[in-house]
């Protein structure tokens, strides 16, 4: 009996704890344990868990290249947090956990260029609960892409971006944080510029993978360099080599990845094994031309034979221990180019050279009349101008004797009729040649008399257009009736001629023609005959 007692007391209580657990679950209504951290936030484990290994998120818009950074990938830098508490920690894979107060869990992510990686985020409330179907926005690359997140809080995006380093900030507008995280893409093209001489040894290569890394062995890839395509195949280790034979210059050289498209470009600078450069010289002085010549290993090719090209005549001369090769330059002042052969490898380089007057004249264009002197200027091997220096000037046959002032400048005065003249100046071993063209007045014919009654003169006047002055004793034409007259006009410039037509009105020209000192001239009239 009393064993009985115990039994049933041990029935009733077990009954109680059953009930009590019941009640427990029915609280949480999730089939967890429900637990509180320290600040008394309600955390469900189960959907915690749920969170972080979620991945299917309701938008996948991937983020596009509006513009990339290229070049090396740089080390990616620690991300921060910032909200509403001011606060500010590490997100991203070099953090261990967000901070307490997160609503952001993200972190940095590393990527080949295009292979389908996403960067991701979950997105919470104030109290740690998933943000479902949430409206939220990336921003990466300066653009912003709003996006929903799943039943778990979860929203990512695709990465589509150039090589390059960025930083994303993923924006939660239910909680007004933001975090920050670096995106690092990396080129599936590991490539280098190239800096070599002239046909020698040096070339570009270029190592291509896939965007799991993997080298890509036994492929063919594409290159363009100097507006030419190139197809090569890859090695066992993903490499292709391209041989650059290019002249001295500077090139951009593109390979293409054929799994991806990705296209990176390099420099390409071909240095020239003839290291020579522009000559500026005064007629007769001591500057001449030189240049170094090397191999196309760098190794100055000493006590060998080049041969040179200026103004079409060919020299052979030999460089010195140090691969210098000279040449004297004793032309005429002028513009030239000058061309180096170099014996080692067939190259061919150029430069100009000016060698400049000491005597220094120009041409001249002037009116007949006009009082202008020609000058020439005499100046030394430096361009220095020398002063007292007698310098003999030919022009129409006549040579002239003049002194240099303290500039340097000797005058002519021209008196010369109208016409063109060649002027050859002297002085030591220089001279100089020019042209002087002397030009014809220009004249105006007015008629004074439009009207003339039959047997009285018909009477013009012509005047010199610039200054206005008559021009005298100059031959006039009168043409009418299908006859020409002549007149020569007097004092003051009047030409006349008798007119003994009948009464009428009669088409006349007025014209200087064929004169030494102005250029020809016609005026047509209507000339009014009364009886």
């Amino acid at each position: 009996m009393k064993f009985n007692k115990i039994f049933l007391f041990t029935l009733i209580l077990l009954a109680a704890l059953s009930f009590s657990a019941v009640s427990a679950e029915s609280v949480d209504g999730d089939d967890t344990v429900a637990i509180n951290d320290a600040n008394n936030v309600i955390v469900s484990e189960q959907s915690f868990t749920d969170v972080i290994s979620a991945s299917e998120p309701t938008v996948s818009d991937d983020v596009n290249q509006n513009s990339s950074t290229g070049g090396d990938v740089p080390a990616p830098s620690t991300n921060t947090s910032t909200g509403d508490n001011g606060t500010a920690g590490g997100n991203g894979t070099n953090s261990s956990t967000p901070e307490k107060n997160s609503t952001i869990i993200s972190e940095d992510i590393s990527l080949f260029y295009k292979n389908g990686t996403k960067f991701s985020a979950i997105f919470l409330d104030e109290n740690g609960k998933a943000l479902a179907n949430q409206n939220i926005t990336f921003v990466i690359n300066g653009v912003a892409y709003n996006k929903t997140t799943d039943k778990n809080g979860a929203a990512d995006i695709g990465i589509n971006l150039a090589p390059g380093s960025y930083v994303i900030e993923s924006k939660n507008l239910a909680t007004n944080e933001s975090v920050k995280n670096n995106v690092t893409v990396i080129s599936t093209i590991n490539t280098a510029n190239v800096v070599k001489l002239y046909r020698n040894g040096t070339h570009y290569y270029a190592t291509f993978v896939d965007g799991q890394g993997n080298v890509l062995a036994n492929k063919t890839v594409k290159f363009n360099i100097n507006g030419v395509f190139y197809t090569k195949p890859t090695d066992a280790n993903g490499t292709a080599r391209l041989n650059i034979w290019l002249y001295p210059g500077k090139y951009i050289l593109t390979a293409y990845n054929p799994i991806n498209n990705e296209a990176k470009a390099c420099n390409v600078t071909v240095l020239s094994t003839i290291n020579g450069t522009d000559v500026t010289k005064y007629y007769r002085n001591d500057t001449h031309y030189s240049a170094v010549i090397v191999d196309s290993n760098g190794t100055p090719v000493a006590n060998k034979t080049v041969r040179l090209n200026i103004n079409g005549v060919f020299y052979n001369k030999t460089t010195d221990e140090n691969g210098t090769v000279r040449l004297n330059i004793w032309l005429l002042p002028g513009n030239y180019t000058i061309t180096v052969y170099n014996p080692s490898n067939g190259e061919e380089n150029s430069n100009k050279v000016i060698v400049l007057p000491k005597l220094i004249a120009k041409d001249m264009t002037m009116d007949y009349q006009a009082g202008k002197n020609y000058t020439v200027k005499v100046v030394d091997g430096q361009g220095k101008a020398l002063a007292n220096q007698t310098v003999k000037i030919n022009i129409n046959g006549v040579i002239y004797t003049k002194t240099t002032d303290a500039n340097g400048i000797a005058y002519l005065g021209i008196r010369l009729n109208p016409g063109n003249y060649v002027c050859t100046s002297y002085w030591n071993d220089s001279f100089v040649s020019t042209k002087i063209v002397v030009n014809k007045l220009t004249a105006s014919i007015s008629i004074l008399t439009p009207t003339v009654k039959k047997g009285d003169y018909y009477k013009v006047k012509i005047t010199d257009k610039k200054s206005n002055n008559p021009i005298v004793n100059h031959l006039v034409i009168f043409v009418y009736n299908g006859t020409a007259y002549g007149a020569y006009s007097d004092n003051e410039g009047i030409a006349k001629i008798k007119i003994g037509l009948p009464a009428g009105s009669y088409q006349l020209i007025t014209a200087i023609q064929n004169s030494n000192w102005y250029q020809n001239i016609q005026v047509h009239s209507t000339l009014k005959v009364t009886a």
